[in-house]
């Protein structure tokens, strides 16, 4: 299993699409990522959060990891533990509170 090709780049929506990672709407004009490749004779594309891409990337950095068809997106990962979700909210808190929400403590609210 590998790629015939794989390309990503930078683009400015002309309409909203679903990112791969979090699940949520990309919105129209928003900057985001689109990734196209051919996988084992099949073209595949999708498109992400510029930050969802990089809260990807940074936890297989952390797992010392790197993406192949057995590491899935942050939305579908079945492997990312407890500890990796605190780690998502602390250093992408965006990204982890599209994916795994947490109600802000009444003491933080306030200040």
């Amino acid at each position: 299993m590998s790629y015939d090709f794989f390309s990503h780049k930078t683009v400015k929506g002309r309409k909203s699409h679903t990112c791969e990672h979090c699940r949520k709407t990309i919105e129209e004009g928003e900057t985001h990522v689109y990734c196209a490749g051919k996988f084992d004779g099949y073209f595949m594309d999708y498109r992400e959060h510029e930050d969802c891409r990089d809260a990807w990337t940074a936890l297989h950095e952390l797992r010392g990891t790197q993406w192949d068809d057995t590491h899935p997106f942050l939305a579908d990962d079945d492997e990312i533990d407890a500890g990796e979700v605190d780690w998502l909210h602390e250093k992408f808190p965006a990204v982890a509170q599209r994916i795994w929400p947490r109600s802000i403590p009444t003491t933080q609210a306030a200040e």
